[in-house]
């Protein structure tokens, strides 16, 4: 909510329908009840409260970009049709678009990783080797439930619940295995992969209380690391005290290309996500300013 009050709904909504392909949702629409409804706003864009909902393809469609290095494809329910003799008589290829940037795509999936990882969607989790993220959801009252995942290969998509809403007399979330099912069963036998990592994106180690560069005093149990792009990575070093910015203690500085304090640029992923070869020859290697 936090975000999207920041971001303004407006500008969200358009990014939801201009970028990720969402074609349900509702600006401004009166309906036969009289009645003005609108998903332009902080319950049904942050929280799900939306007029008519969304498809699960659509969704699933929307999450393509984090392991696509940000473009969005245009989902369909076939790409070839062939005959008995393995001809091609029906073809079809969605059209492609930049969603968001490279460095957008790759720092967001590995933060929906830690959801499989150690979160709320840790039990989905089929393989250690092949890069997996994910995110749970779920509605008041238990109405409905939710998990989208995906790996360098597939995303799925599931949804439990009832035609007519009612609460779930089910404890975890009944997506999960299922999801895990289908994603083990299509994922037999392919080859380990992991996401490239863009040549803009660095490892930062910083204080997870105030958000700054390691310091030298920081308590090392508030020192924790991340991705982050090279010019959106914090440049004020933290202190012991973890006082404001503004008071003593705080020393702002610049950060030079190359290896420094707190910083890693060596391009190595860390040691729970081994780098290994992007064997997509399908992707186009595309840098968005």
């Amino acid at each position: 909510i936090q975000i999207l009050e920041e971001l303004g709904a407006e500008k969200s909504f358009s990014f939801l329908t201009n970028k990720l392909g969402f074609t349900s949702l509702v600006r401004n629409e009166k309906r036969a009840d009289g009645k003005v409804y609108s998903d332009i706003g902080l319950s049904q864009l942050a929280l799900g409260g939306l007029t008519d909902g969304m498809s699960l393809v659509e969704l699933a469609a929307s999450y393509t970009p984090f392991v696509n290095r940000g473009m969005y494809s245009t989902p369909s329910v076939y790409t070839t049709v062939e005959d008995a003799e393995g001809n091609v008589i029906l073809s079809k290829s969605g059209k492609t678009k930049i969603a968001f940037s490279e460095e957008t795509a790759y720092i967001t999936a590995q933060m929906l990783r830690e959801v499989v990882t150690g979160g709320t969607g840790a039990s989905a989790g089929f393989s250690s080797n092949i890069f997996t993220g994910g995110k749970t959801g779920t509605t008041s009252d238990n109405k409905d439930r939710w998990f989208v995942g995906f790996t360098p290969y597939y995303v799925t998509a599931a949804w439990y619940g009832y035609d007519e809403q009612r609460t779930i007399p089910a404890s975890g979330n009944p997506c999960i295995p299922v999801w895990k099912k289908v994603m083990a069963e299509i994922h037999s036998g392919l080859p380990a992969k992991n996401l490239p990592k863009p040549s803009d994106v660095i490892s930062v180690s910083y204080c997870s209380v105030t958000g700054k560069l390691k310091g030298e005093s920081c308590p090392e149990e508030d020192i924790t690391s991340f991705w982050f792009a090279k010019n959106n990575r914090p440049v004020s070093v933290c202190n012991s005290s973890h006082v404001d910015e503004s008071e003593e203690g705080i020393t702002s500085i610049e950060i030079p290309e190359g290896e420094t304090s707190g910083v890693d640029t060596s391009g190595e992923q860390t040691p729970d996500t081994p780098q290994t070869e992007n064997t997509d020859s399908d992707v186009t290697n595309i840098s968005v300013n």
